[in-house]
């Protein structure tokens, strides 16, 4: 007999920050049961990621060399793929974080460092406004959690 849990397709979460440490420990705390995460390392590196597995979710860094994560989210949202996908980007500037609300294409932006909850939070509930049935995948929260860009 297939349950519920069993017949959900597992959440792809893409972490994108060129700080490896910080993409394999956000990568590593956002993992759960119904969750497969990867990290990459680079704006480019995580584009090339995105378009190979399409992921549900991308958190990525705002501030990158090379190609920071505001073209990378422009880059992402021009994929006819990508229309549903769930992009939050995190900064530990708070001028990127209101450059990326001011050009828009990110469904949220988090400070960081920071707690993973509310990162976690911030995820499910876009995710179950799009798809609910990942609401178990990270774990659950209101959708009116999420904090109006604007």
């Amino acid at each position: 007999m297939v349950t519920d849990q069993a017949a959900r397709t597992p959440l792809q979460i893409l972490v994108i920050d060129d700080v490896r440490d910080s993409a394999d420990t956000l990568s590593f705390l956002l993992q759960g049961r119904d969750c497969f995460t990867t990290a990459s390392y680079s704006a480019t590196e995580g584009f090339e990621a995105a378009v190979r597995i399409k992921p549900d979710v991308i958190v990525l860094d705002l501030c990158m060399p090379n190609s920071n994560g505001i073209e990378t989210c422009r880059r992402i949202r021009m994929q006819p793929w990508a229309t549903e996908t769930i992009i939050v980007g995190i900064t530990g500037s708070w001028i990127a974080q209101e450059a990326a609300q001011r050009t828009g294409g990110f469904d949220g932006v988090i400070l960081k460092p920071g707690e993973v909850e509310p990162l976690r939070k911030l995820i499910v509930a876009l995710q179950s406004r799009r798809r609910p049935t990942h609401e178990a995948a990270i774990g659950t929260v209101e959708p009116q959690a999420v904090p109006q860009s604007g």
